[in-house]
């Protein structure tokens, strides 16, 4: 294979990578891009700091941040190096998604605002303007920034209104759906993300609505409605690797199971959501998911509706080993969510879970 033919494939794949972006098959993508890596190595700089960056993106929608912070980093730099904007503004406004999920806020910030600057230059690009924004609003929701959470989503949207994007259109009603959820007005949130759907075509912005609704339900006590968005989540995530939404449909699913009284499992999906959060340095979601459990005892302490003579009998073996502990664990997933949510500056939280 020649140089210019080795260029031309390493051009190819990285325009095939939207196709498996919005498909949301990142298995798929990362199996992909990971097998022509050294290929990639062999050619021009401009190619391989786009190639790595879009394997850092690839990695990070599959729940792995810590990875993903690495790819983009090598990215990053390489645009540095060569002064090519558009590597430079991907590398950027990817990093901002990616520094969010490891709790790295203040860089996430840096990061989105340099994207922004630099979208400015590629106006016909409309990817990277919302794209950029789109993680800044995600910044704000883990800081529990309301107000501008709303600002931002309102203006993804508009933007795709303007330019007649769905994407964007779609993106600014899945923020705007954030937003309302860290309001705590939840059925602004169900109308919106509904809305969504309703035009969303890819499949992977299609799963993040799904994902927020099945929030949205189960903030509101729509119990089925709520599991039967989680499990289409759930399902999707581990059919094409999309883990960056399937860990928290995990978690939501275990606080959903718990709610209708099968402690066991409940926790258990907890615990697998922990375990992958701590692998993969996504301390931004388990500080929610220390939050979740902390509730889940202390409802257990305050006895705050009772328990079913059916629950009783269901869970029986988790009553006995847990109930005298009960006030213990609750202080301490509470002090871990709230030394976690310190240290990275996110006051956001996932909202108090349905009562047990």
């Amino acid at each position: 294979m020649t140089d210019e033919e080795k260029r031309l494939l390493i051009d190819l794949l990285i325009k095939w990578a939207y196709v498996f972006y919005y498909r949301g098959d990142f298995r798929g993508l990362v199996r992909l891009l990971s097998d022509h890596e050294g290929l990639a190595e062999s050619v021009g700089k401009a190619e391989l700091g786009m190639f790595y960056g879009w394997l850092g993106l690839a990695l990070y929608c599959s729940g792995k941040a810590k990875s993903s912070y690495e790819y983009l980093c090598n990215a990053l730099k390489i645009g540095e190096e060569i002064e090519d904007r558009r590597v430079i503004g991907y590398a950027c406004a990817w990093l901002t998604w990616t520094c969010a999920e490891l709790g790295l806020l203040q860089e996430a910030v840096v990061f989105g605002q340099r994207a922004q600057d630099i979208s400015r230059s590629f106006e016909s690009d409309q990817y990277l303007y919302f794209k950029a924004l789109g993680g800044l609003a995600y910044v704000y929701w883990l800081s529990g920034e309301t107000k501008k959470t709303l600002e931002a989503g309102k203006a993804i949207r508009d933007y795709g209104e303007r330019h007649s994007n769905i994407r964007s259109l779609v993106m600014g009603h899945w923020i705007m759906g954030e937003g309302y959820t860290m309001g705590g007005d939840y059925h602004s949130a169900v109308e919106c993300l509904e809305s969504g759907t309703r035009f969303s075509a890819d499949p992977f912005y299609s799963q993040t609505l799904r994902l927020l609704l099945g929030l949205s339900y189960l903030f509101t006590n729509q119990l089925d409605k709520a599991e039967t968005a989680l499990e289409e989540v759930m399902t999707y995530s581990e059919n094409f690797g999309a883990g960056v939404i399937g860990t928290m449909a995990s978690i939501l699913m275990g606080v959903l199971l718990i709610a209708k009284g099968h402690m066991n499992q409940g926790l258990k999906l907890l615990a697998e959501g922990q375990r992958d959060c701590l692998e993969n340095q996504r301390r931004a979601l388990y500080a929610r998911s220390e939050h979740a459990l902390a509730k889940v005892y202390s409802q257990i302490v305050e006895g705050s509706e009772p328990i079913s003579l059916s629950t009783m009998a269901k869970n029986i073996g988790f009553l006995i080993k847990n109930v005298p502990f009960a006030s213990k664990k609750a202080e301490e997933h509470f002090h871990r969510a709230m030394e976690v949510a310190k240290e990275i500056g996110a006051k956001g939280t996932m909202g108090d879970p349905i009562s047990i």
